[in-house]
């Protein structure tokens, strides 16, 4: 474990935005989250949400449209 912070976590969720949006401006699609949601959270060493899965998730997705 680092001795000290070496990087920072940036998130919101839905409900954080909800007070900024106007009346009549919001719209909700659900959407498959396997086609459209691939987190980048971590590091390779990790093994899960990497930057490498959500490349092969959307070269997935490409081959799927062709």
């Amino acid at each position: 474990m680092a001795d000290s912070e070496n990087g920072y976590k940036f998130e919101l969720a839905l409900y954080d935005a909800l007070p900024h949006v106007g009346d009549a401006k919001l719209g909700i699609l659900q959407v498959d989250r396997g086609a459209e949601f691939a987190p980048v959270k971590n590091c390779e060493s990790i093994g899960h949400n990497t930057p490498s899965q959500a490349v092969d998730q959307l070269l997935a997705q490409h081959g799927k449209w062709l």
